[in-house]
């Protein structure tokens, strides 16, 4: 995989984890703590493939 292609996988993982990230958010404050936690895992997930991708 080339350079431009890692970089662009990166961003897009990193989108998702944001919105992984504020769904929780939105979760949480309406009592939904299940699916809260679920999004909360996604998030972590995403954003740690993200920066992995860029270690190789």
């Amino acid at each position: 995989m080339q350079r431009e292609e890692i970089v662009a996988l990166s961003k897009y993982r990193l989108e998702r984890a944001k919105e992984e990230l504020n769904t929780s958010k939105l979760l949480f404050q309406n009592a939904i703590y299940l699916k809260s936690l679920n999004c909360s895992y996604y998030s972590i997930f995403h954003a740690t493939r993200a920066l992995s991708d860029n270690q190789n």
